[in-house]
């Protein structure tokens, strides 16, 4: 445990550190500590058969050829941790992950962690596997070359929930390569891949015209959807959103995706076409992680599958918030304002005056203005005075 006399502070090594034991390391709570190398190697090795857990730990700019901030190999438990601008440059038979390579046979939970401007630059792809990830913000992400996954590439059955997925690239760097799930890639492993009460939004997958696909998802495996939204995505070849190219792809019910278009999805009946109508990304409530909050009109709000929903969203509020369950990572505690308006006289003659008042309820704050109903101009003597 880190002294909180250290918050915030950075700390260089010169060296990776490899872990051998049974370990729990916790950053000062709220005001996180950087571990980072300089670009020099990664940050942490860990061995199996060991649990480690780790908590309120920033890692930044580290570099390796496989997990370019830690690689593991035995059981590993993230919480409340960052990974930015950390590199994994593949050569020959290394196996990239720019912040993290979880090895074959290896456990990873990672829960409300931030992953932003990792990078895996050629030559392979990212082979790692994933067991939870739970309430984080991956964003800003990319994988070059031989691109599967800007963000992900899942080899192994698990969950990922309560997360969004915002502006990852999987990106092809000449004419022979392509990029391919610009946030998400999935592969037949045995197991089945689930995305519950998540968001992925303005992920592309660019490169050969051909081949480049799933600009939010590209499922070669096994995947099931529950409570999430998918849209916005940027694909070369057309497919934007979400492309199956083996494997099944099943909804549960509670989905919306702007375009389900080649997707190969068996839908559900509650599942929906339609503008999510997310919002730019930012903090709520202190949380964090960022979020896409969906607008307080968007068709997401109340239209979700709440079987075995947790009980808090991506940042913490409650939920269920009205009716039912919201889609995606963000539960919306407001709802549209309501206007009313009443007069105090309904007919007046030229030179009467009448009284007008105006409430406003629900919608947080905003900006209203009054219109008189005639255009340009606003003529005939009437000048509202609020």
């Amino acid at each position: 445990i880190f002294d909180g006399s250290i918050s915030g502070s950075v700390i260089g090594l010169f060296s990776t550190i490899t872990i051998d034991k049974n370990l729990t390391i916790s950053g000062p709570v709220g005001n996180a500590i950087t571990l980072t190398t300089g670009m020099q190697t990664r940050a942490l090795s860990i061995t199996s058969p060991f649990m480690v857990s780790i908590s309120w730990i920033n890692f930044s700019d580290n570099s390796s050829s496989s997990g370019g901030a830690i690689i593991n190999s035995g059981t590993l438990f993230l919480s409340q941790c960052s990974f930015s601008n950390n590199i994994s440059e593949v050569n020959g038979s290394a196996h990239g992950g720019g912040a993290i390579y979880n090895n074959t046979n290896a456990e990873l939970a990672v829960d409300h962690c931030v992953f932003t401007d990792n990078r895996v630059q050629p030559k392979q792809p990212l082979t790692n596997t994933v067991v939870f990830v739970r309430g984080g913000a991956i964003s800003g992400n990319s994988m070059s070359g031989i691109a599967r996954g800007g963000a992900i590439y899942a080899s192994q059955p698990g969950d990922i929930s309560t997360c969004t997925f915002y502006n990852n690239r999987a990106i092809g760097t000449d004419i022979m390569t392509s990029g391919q799930g610009g946030a998400l890639y999935t592969t037949n492993s045995g197991g089945t891949i689930g995305l519950l009460f998540s968001t992925f939004s303005e992920n592309e997958a660019s490169g050969n015209g051909s081949n480049s696909s799933g600009g939010n998802i590209l499922n070669d495996g096994d995947i099931t959807l529950k409570s999430t939204i998918v849209a916005n995505g940027v694909s070369v070849a057309g497919f934007e959103n979400f492309h199956t190219t083996g494997g099944f792809a099943i909804s549960t019910g509670g989905n919306i995706m702007d375009d389900w278009s080649n997707s190969s999805i068996t839908l559900d009946a509650t599942d929906i076409t339609g503008d999510p109508l997310l919002q730019a990304p930012t903090v709520i409530n202190s949380s964090f992680t960022q979020v896409l909050p969906i607008d307080c009109s968007s068709p997401a709000i109340d239209a979700g599958n709440g079987t075995g929903a947790p009980a808090t969203d991506q940042v913490n509020q409650a939920r269920v918030f009205g009716s039912g369950i919201d889609i995606g990572a963000y539960e919306q505690h407001s709802t549209a304002p309501s206007v009313t308006a009443s007069s105090s006289s309904a007919n007046i003659c030229i030179g009467e005056s009448t009284t007008v008042t105006a409430s406003i309820s629900g919608g947080g704050t905003g900006t209203y203005s009054w219109d008189n109903g005639l255009g340009a101009g606003q003529t005939h003597n009437v000048t509202p005075t609020t």
